[in-house]
């Protein structure tokens, strides 16, 4: 039994457009960031960690348009992979920014809309439990370390 939906023209079409809104994402943060346009906002706190994390997000979303225009990513392999490392990343990123300012944290809802549109019932949900807690532990982590006031 698959979690995932149907592919279908307009499921390729919604993961198409995602995969290159992760991509110009990924370099409007990262070229912000390093070009110091998001001073005070993105990476204040620990600007080396928001510049790998970045490097890496970056890295992963050309891999993933790469693997697209060659037709080798598909919905069924490879949705849940792209929108974990999309949580995971981007939570780095609010870590780093301070946890509590820039607003990067709405950055998390097309990754969850796009998971509820493309997943299946349970995995959806799972999904959203999953950005949940990472939020969770990331906000924790960050007042235990003094970093944020949450």
């Amino acid at each position: 039994m698959s979690f995932l939906t149907p592919t279908t023209r307009d499921s390729r079409r919604l993961l198409s457009v995602y995969i290159y809104y992760r991509f110009g994402m990924g370099l409007l943060l990262g070229a912000m960031h390093w070009l110091g346009l998001a001073q005070g906002i993105f990476g204040h706190v620990q600007p080396g960690l928001f510049s790998a994390v970045a490097l890496f997000y970056m890295g992963i979303c050309g891999l993933s348009v790469g693997l697209h225009w060659v037709n080798s990513l598909s919905t069924s392999k490879y949705l849940l992979a792209l929108l974990v490392v999309d949580f995971i990343a981007i939570g780095m990123m609010i870590f780093a920014s301070g946890s509590d300012s820039g607003g990067l944290g709405y950055l998390l809802l097309i990754p969850m809309a796009v998971g509820s549109t493309l997943l299946r019932g349970e995995s959806s949900i799972g999904l959203a439990a999953f950005a949940t807690l990472l939020l969770l532990v990331i906000s924790l982590y960050a007042i235990s370390q003094g970093v944020g006031d949450i």
